[in-house]
């Protein structure tokens, strides 16, 4: 298949440069040759964003114009994952920017909840990945972080100047320890306490 691929790009480049000017860069090169693999869905959402990160890459190395990247992405979707992208693809109308927006959203609107703090965390350096957050200032992903906890737990954080999200996990896990530690002895004996 490889073969057949590459004998296509010699055959269609100088058909695509002249139909679109020569200023245009055509990729000759497919990104499976680049390690791309075919994706057919996964239940795991670090296993597709591994997948897309790899395409990203490829996109990037072999200089892929804008217009080409949306299909070659679609042509490396098999099974599962190409009948949501079809899916998508038709609910949207061809937007996919809307599903991606709402999904920044839940991101930027995450709370804790219910959720212990290992919990809370691991979804938000899920979401945080997605949108490459985690490259964005560490004091930044610290506030927006503490924004989401449970106000007993943001209350304590409040006081206290954190450096990193991991610093501040932990603290907040010994903190949450210690509070529930301290609901169990008032329920265990509530003139003890008082």
């Amino acid at each position: 298949m490889g073969t057949q691929v590459a004998a296509m790009a010699k055959l269609f480049t100088p058909l695509v440069n002249s139909s679109v000017g020569p200023a245009t860069h055509v990729v000759t090169t497919t990104p499976n040759t680049n390690g791309t693999k075919h994706f057919s869905g996964s239940t795991d959402p670090i296993v597709a964003d591994e997948w897309r990160s790899r395409l990203v890459r490829n996109f990037s190395s072999t200089r892929c114009p804008e217009d080409y990247k949306r299909d070659i992405a679609v042509h490396f979707m098999e099974g599962d994952a190409h009948y949501w992208w079809l899916a998508v693809d038709k609910r949207t109308n061809g937007s996919v920017q809307n599903a991606w927006d709402r999904l920044e959203g839940r991101f930027l609107d995450l709370t804790q909840g219910s959720r212990a703090i290992r919990e809370y965390e691991e979804e938000f350096n899920r979401l945080r990945r997605f949108f490459g957050r985690e490259l964005e200032d560490e004091t930044v992903q610290v506030r927006r972080f503490i924004r989401g906890l449970r106000q007993e737990l943001r209350i304590h954080c409040s006081i206290h100047t954190f450096s990193t999200v991991r610093e501040l996990v932990e603290r907040v896990a010994l903190l949450e320890s210690n509070l529930a530690e301290e609901a169990k002895l008032k329920t265990k004996s509530p003139s003890v306490l008082t």
